[in-house]
C-alpha cells in the first residue's frame, strides 16, 4: 500500500525538478541582461575609457550610458565619435567613451533593454 504513494512522491519530485530546470534555462536564455554588447574598460594614467562593441546580429541603439552609477563627477565623454546618446551600432561597430575617474561599473540603456557591467 505504501508503494503507490512513494511513486507519486517520486514523480512529483521529478516534475518539480524538471520545471525548475526549465525555468532556470528560460531565464538564462531570455535574460534582458544579455544585450549582445561587449564592454572593455581600459585604465590609463590620464584617461580611463570604455569600449562598447555590438556583437548582436542586428543593430542596437545606445540610449544612455552611466559610469559608476551616473555620478556627475564621472560623466562619460565620447572619443572620436561625437555624442554617445542615441547612437546606433551595427554589428561589429564600436563606441569609445572616456571618463576622468576610475571605471567600476557601466550601465548601458539601449532599445533592447538595460544592462550593468562591472570591472575590477
Amino acid at each position: 500500500m505504501d508503494q503507490p504513494i512513494n511513486n507519486r512522491k517520486r514523480k512529483f519530485v521529478y516534475w518539480g525538478l524538471g520545471a525548475a530546470i526549465i525555468l532556470i534555462l528560460a531565464n538564462w536564455l531570455f535574460s534582458s541582461d544579455d544585450l549582445g554588447l561587449e564592454l572593455r574598460a581600459d585604465r590609463g594614467a590620464a584617461i580611463n575609457g570604455v569600449l562598447i562593441t555590438n556583437v548582436r546580429a542586428e543593430p542596437i541603439t545606445l540610449l544612455d550610458v552611466a559610469i559608476n552609477g551616473g555620478d556627475n563627477a564621472c560623466a562619460p565623454n565620447a572619443l572620436f565619435s561625437g555624442p554617445y546618446k542615441n547612437v546606433v551600432l551595427k554589428t561589429g561597430q564600436r563606441a569609445v567613451l572616456s571618463a576622468s575617474c576610475e571605471i567600476v561599473t557601466v550601465t548601458v540603456k539601449t532599445n533592447k533593454g538595460t544592462g550593468t557591467y562591472s570591472f575590477r
